[in-house]
């Protein structure tokens, strides 16, 4: 396999298996025969190949790129959530973290927010993020909905439309179905260019979004979609919830799975992963989740009879969690990095992570615009979600700093592109909830989020036969290639040993990631001088049909504690606020306009200087009153009652651009 520039025209195979990493450079092998029970999808797919002659095609097994089968890796990321000038920073972590593919939704409502009035302008410039992507040779799937929810105001769907009396939403009323086509017509003359047969990065689209159907309505926005001009490798939908009604025609739309190791939409106030969410840690033959917005949708625990037929893809793996107001949530980078290893170890050849990099809503607070899902939003879940922050603990956070979670699955993704080919067609076994094997390679876990977190999941191999010899047995995680020597990662607790079938050859050793987030930057300290009282507590009460616990008000903030910011003289903008502070939720003000915001849940208030204007900077904290409506994940439960900023710095973010921040 030569090494080659992974932004060239050269196709994504190349761009997977060397370029991401370039690790491997030895000549590619002949593309490798199809394996027993392996059939290409329909050719109600689309256009498989670009310009260079480079094809993708989709069989019951996996991606085949150029023949080759492959498990690439895919991560969720908001353009308009995000600044458009570091729209280049993200994308080249995310290369950089192992991604082949970036899935982003396009929230309607982002683009025609008023009626006839388009936006593609600033971080809505879809066009530029797609050329951003085709230059860092970053693969595309776009999420174009209609409705994506995405945890956006009404889903993603434009206020005027869900006002608009008598169209049934979400159905094939032809009502609907005209401004879905004026909208996706309008969507394609942005796109059109960078379609995978033109030469550009968009390989996939996603129809709709956890849509029970009926088949009728998604075979009916598949064809509107192709209509518009996506002419795409493959069209997806999410494999959840069940299809109502008649099943999908096979093949039209590939089903994407997803599983989640906690959910903010959970109705509960005090047990840390209710329900099934456990069950993320445990290898199965199932690939359905029965964790995903558990509040609203019907749930399933058995795959449809088709899903066997279709290769195993997900696309939200839970790289994270956000908070809603009444439940908050603290993933850990294990917690992600076990939940993908067990997806690898269970079948799953694509590994999507929802989300794989964090944002801020764009939103007008100036003009009382929120662009958050929140209680009173129609179409969404019902939760209330923070008006600012989707910081979802992610492996790059809201504001492009890589995290722990991005260095742990690092070397994962490098397995996946490395050594993809190696297991891609080999099925599950599933021996046990802590242990498959797939091909050469044995998985193991006992991991389990709150319950055994000492535990360190792994992968290796057995009967191995590799380019340069066969390794029979191993106690250490194969890597990558560098040259001709096998990077092998030690798993803390185990001696790494290799024993060889043959000649022996060159393996190099390294250790595995640190599980904890690195140290901080600190700049410099930042005084704060408390200048307004709180009033008293607010009575937090359980209203509308669902009895959950509302967040604030825009009124309420009024009865906030303020703390003027006092930041030096030459306060570096390439910095984040951060604020240790004791409360039920916390904001950073401008001149008096809200520009940030958290839901206590043990960790600081952010905000990022170069985000926002200059002028005077206050923070407001409503403060914490200990309400049983509110769950705070334990340990990190304030114990205290009040309001309070404990300590305030500012830590370096470096080049956020350029992505040569941390």
């Amino acid at each position: 396999m030569k090494t080659k520039n992974a932004s060239s025209a050269a196709g994504l195979v190349r761009a997977v298996a060397t370029a991401v990493f370039a690790s491997c450079a030895f000549a590619a092998p002949a593309a490798a025969p199809f394996a027993p029970g392996e059939k290409t999808i329909p050719n109600s797919q689309g256009s498989r190949t670009n310009p260079a002659g480079d094809e993708i095609a989709v069989t019951s097994k996996c991606l085949r790129f150029n023949g080759e089968p492959a498990v690439p890796v895919m991560g969720e990321m908001h353009y308009a959530r995000v600044p458009e000038n570091e729209w280049r920073g993200y994308v080249r972590k995310m290369k950089a973290g192992g991604l082949d593919i970036v899935a982003a939704y396009v929230f309607w409502i982002h683009h025609e927010e008023f009626e006839g009035k388009f936006d593609f302008s600033g971080r809505r410039d879809i066009r530029k993020f797609l050329q951003i992507c085709r230059d860092e040779g970053m693969k595309v799937v776009l999420r174009i909905g209609p409705w994506c929810h995405g945890e956006c105001v009404y889903g993603g769907f434009p206020g005027w439309l869900v006002s608009r009396r008598g169209v049934r939403l979400r159905t094939t009323d032809p009502r609907y179905m005209e401004c879905v086509g004026r909208w996706w017509r309008r969507l394609f003359r942005e796109v059109d260019g960078f379609l995978w047969k033109q030469g550009g990065p968009v390989i996939g689209v996603q129809i709709e979004n956890e849509s029970a159907g009926p088949w009728s309505y998604l075979k009916a926005l598949k064809d509107l979609c192709r209509e518009a001009g996506f002419d795409v490798p493959f069209y997806t939908r999410t494999g959840w919830p069940r299809m109502k009604g008649p099943a999908a025609e096979f093949g039209e739309l590939l089903p994407l799975f997803g599983n989640y190791t906690d959910g903010f939409w959970d109705r509960n106030f005090s047990q840390p992963s209710p329900g099934d969410y456990l069950k993320a840690f445990e290898f199965s033959k199932t690939r359905v989740s029965s964790q995903i917005a558990t509040e609203m949708l019907p749930q399933s625990s058995t795959d449809d009879k088709a899903t066997a037929e279709y290769p195993y893809f997900t696309c939200e793996l839970g790289g994270g969690m956000t908070s809603s107001y009444h439940r908050r949530i603290r993933i850990s980078p294990m917690d992600t990095y076990t939940m993908a290893l067990v997806k690898l170890g269970s079948g799953s050849n694509l590994l999507g992570y929802y989300m794989y990099a964090g944002g801020t809503n764009p939103n007008r607070p100036e003009e009382g615009v929120f662009f958050n899902e929140h209680r009173a939003s129609r179409y969404t879940n019902g939760n209330d979600l923070p008006p600012f922050s989707y910081e979802f603990l992610a492996p790059i956070s809201e504001f492009g700093e890589t995290t722990a979670s991005w260095e742990l699955l690092k070397p994962l993704h490098k397995f996946c592109a490395n050594f993809g080919p190696d297991f891609a067609l080999a099925d599950a076994e599933v021996e046990s909830r802590t242990d498959s094997r797939r091909g050469p390679f044995r998985f193991h876990n006992e991991y389990v989020r709150t319950k055994s977190e000492d535990k360190i999941p792994y992968i290796f191999p057995q009967n191995w036969k590799t380019r340069l010899g066969t390794v029979k047995s191993a106690t250490a995680q194969p890597v990558e290639w560098r040259g001709d020597t096998l990077v092998m990662m030690k798993i803390p607790g185990i001696e790494p040993k290799v024993e060889f079938e043959g000649a022996p050859f060159k393996v190099e050793f390294i250790d595995f990631p640190a599980r904890t987030e690195p140290d901080k930057r600190i700049v410099a300290e930042v005084k704060t001088v408390k200048t307004k009282e709180a009033a008293p507590p607010r009575e937090i009460k359980r209203r509308g049909r669902a009895r959950m616990p509302m967040q604030p008000s825009e009124a309420d903030w009024d009865g906030a504690a303020v703390w003027e910011v006092e930041l030096p003289d030459g306060t570096p903008r390439n910095t984040v606020l951060e604020a240790e502070y004791l409360g039920d939720v916390a904001r950073v003000y401008v001149d008096g306009v809200p520009v940030a915001d958290d839901f206590f849940k043990g960790r600081p208030l952010r905000c990022a200087l170069w985000r926002i204007p200059k002028g005077k900077t206050t923070i407001r904290i409503l403060p914490w009153s200990d309400s049983p409506l509110i769950y705070v994940q334990p340990p990190f439960r304030p114990k205290e009652k009040g309001a309070a900023v404990k300590k305030c710095v500012l830590v370096d973010a470096g080049n956020p651009a350029d992505g040569s921040s941390r």
